[in-house]
């Protein structure tokens, strides 16, 4: 069901979204790569949680050198590295066959899509927040990533790139690339209109990004105006987020549609807060979807008489791991 013909809300949106202004300016991305001061490798297989751990302990561990290689060179500023002295060439087999890597970056609020490119001569696994996002094994020097979208992956604050790489015979070698892109200051969960998805959602801007596995529960909690009636919006995120007047950024694309919840017996579409302003929803996501991407955006009535009749909640991304 369209949200311009829902039965709560349809005209006030619609008017809304007839005075939508022009798509907010891009921000220059922002990179991290494997020439950056914090990674840091190892040539000793370290323990499982490696690849998990923020806090693991690298004290051994030590700086890779940057190194030349005829067969791959990444462009600049991004440097192949391995564990050798700065500026060995590393062919035909200088240094050891296999590395590991931590490195760690942080993605302010606003950039809404991370990517990862790379180089490896010869294989790699990578891990980003312990998820596997790369898995290279075909013993050839070869480009492993080309701007592959890992945002789902991405988490407020810190963030963890690991990487297993091998080398099979001759020239060794591993570049990364990550870059932030498309920055566009999103929707923040305010006393007015706040959705929480599993925990997630700080009162910076919007949307946040969470991958969840298949057959668990995503765990909504609300709040705002008590009483007040709110519903529930899905689609894929919008890369040009909307003001809409009045009710905020529209971080949705649209046509966006009325989520049912299914824990609801009347399967109704609308809620209402409680007297305390509060509420909380489950949406089971299915085994079979694995996979699937979508996100959820929220819209919380207001009390008569308020400046706004209605406002927006951030926007969740929800990956069906």
């Amino acid at each position: 069901m369209s949200i311009l013909s829902s039965a709560m809300g349809a005209s006030l949106l619609a008017t809304s979204i007839a005075l939508l202004g022009a798509p907010l300016a891009a921000q220059a991305p922002l990179a991290y790569s494997s020439s950056t001061a914090s990674t840091l490798c190892t040539d000793v297989a370290p323990q499982s949680d490696w690849k998990t751990s923020l806090t693991f302990d690298t004290s051994n561990w030590v700086k890779p050198g940057w190194s030349t290689n005829p067969v791959y060179t990444p462009p600049p500023p991004v440097q192949y590295i391995w564990m050798v002295p700065d500026g060995t060439p590393t062919c035909p087999g200088i240094g050891p066959q296999e590395i590991w890597i931590r490195d760690m970056f942080e993605v302010p609020p606003g950039y809404w899509t991370i990517k990862l490119t790379g180089l490896v001569d010869d294989d790699v696994t990578i891990w980003l927040n312990g998820n596997m996002v790369v898995l290279n094994s075909d013993c050839h020097a070869d480009e492993y990533a080309k701007s592959l979208d890992v945002t789902a992956y991405v988490q407020p604050g810190p963030n963890l790139l690991a990487l297993d790489a091998t080398n099979c015979n001759g020239c060794r070698g591993i570049s990364y690339y990550v870059e932030a892109v498309n920055f566009m200051p999103g929707q923040t969960n305010t006393p007015a209109a706040t959705l929480m998805a599993n925990g997630q959602g700080a009162t910076v801007p919007g949307p946040f990004r969470q991958a969840i596995p298949a057959g668990s529960t995503l765990d909504l909690t609300w709040a705002g105006p008590p009483t007040m009636p709110y519903a529930l919006y899905t689609s894929m995120l919008s890369p040009s987020p909307l003001p809409i007047d009045c009710f905020g950024m529209l971080d949705l694309q649209l046509p966006v549609y009325l989520l049912m919840n299914g824990a609801n017996p009347y399967g109704s579409l609308i809620f209402s807060l409680d007297e305390n302003g509060f509420a909380t929803q489950s949406l089971t996501l299915p085994l079979g979807l694995t996979g699937l991407s979508f996100a959820v955006q929220g819209v919380v009535f207001q009390p008569p008489g308020s400046l706004c009749v209605a406002s927006f909640t951030a926007a969740h991304q929800v990956l069906i791991d």
